[in-house]
């Protein structure tokens, strides 16, 4: 007959702890997924945000006359190479 023992064998320990990494890799993994969506996400809503603002003050503005007036109001709305809530 074997000889019972309280407790758990090396074996069992090792499947444990291999069973928890793997958890805990996988955890991880879809963690970072989630971050770099998150951060995606943001940058796309504050550029409609930025987008939709410039475009409602465009619609309270007459239209331009000439080409060059055109560009002067582009010039004049938009802050060049500058994309930020206080460029508006």
């Amino acid at each position: 007959m074997k000889n019972k023992r309280d407790g758990f064998s090396m074996i069992e320990v090792m499947v444990g702890m291999l069973v928890l990494t793997f958890l805990v890799l996988t955890t991880d993994a879809y963690m970072v997924s989630l971050i770099k969506t998150n951060t995606s996400a943001k940058e796309i809503s504050q550029a409609t945000f930025i987008g939709n603002t410039g475009m409602e003050k465009l619609k309270g503005r007459r239209l331009p006359n000439s080409p060059m007036d055109a560009i002067r109001l582009i010039i004049n709305t938009v802050a060049i190479g500058t994309w930020s809530l206080s460029a508006i």
